[in-house]
């Protein structure tokens, strides 16, 4: 479910919020949309997880809540940065052979 939400009133664009989504493409384009956005806003690299955190919606929310406590249950650092928590939210919700199957329906 993506539902649209207005990121500040300096924003001419939608930013989407996600709650764990069955279908991939809306994941992958929840990414890229909210890329954009934080490029559009031009928010500080480091405040940029904080931002894509607020986009976080019901199962998608709880899930990043136990990822960063279980880091600082373990002495970790909690994720500060959009890159690994792209690579976080990716690893979580494409399957692992999600690049294979792409590429096998580009060749057919």
């Amino acid at each position: 479910m993506i539902a649209v939400v207005r990121a500040s009133p300096k924003s001419k664009a939608d930013v989407p919020t996600y709650s764990v989504i069955l279908n991939l493409e809306e994941l992958l384009s929840w990414v890229n949309t909210t890329e954009n956005q934080l490029d559009y806003e031009e928010i500080p690299p480091d405040k940029k997880d904080k931002f894509a955190m607020t986009r976080l919606k019901g199962n998608a929310s709880l899930w990043w809540d136990g990822v960063q406590s279980k880091r600082k249950n373990n002495n970790k650092q909690p994720i500060k940065s959009w890159a690994e928590m792209v690579v976080k939210l990716k690893g979580k919700f494409l399957p692992k052979d999600y690049q294979l199957s792409l590429y096998r329906k580009m060749q057919n």
